[in-house]
This record gives C-alpha cells, sequence and structure tokens, in this order.
C-alpha cells in the first residue's frame, strides 16, 4: 500500500482544525467566566 502524502495532510489538518477549534471555545468560556466575576 502506498501512503497518500495529500490524505494524511488532509487528516492531520482536520484534526488541528478541530482542535484549534475545541481549545477557541474553551477559551471563549474562560473568557466569559472571569468577565463575569469582573463584572459582580
Amino acid at each position: 500500500m502506498k501512503s497518500d502524502p495529500a490524505g494524511v495532510v488532509r487528516k492531520f489538518g482536520v484534526g488541528v482544525i478541530q482542535y484549534q477549534a475545541k481549545s477557541g471555545v474553551r477559551y471563549i468560556i474562560n473568557s466569559a467566566k472571569i468577565l463575569s466575576h469582573i463584572a459582580k
């Protein structure tokens, strides 16, 4: 079986994008919590 560089890169890219999205959401949630604490 020949490895498919484009397929590997695509899978890796999708994984990175999903990871970035998850950490981005977590960052937004944390920021919102901090802001609500400051607002009180």
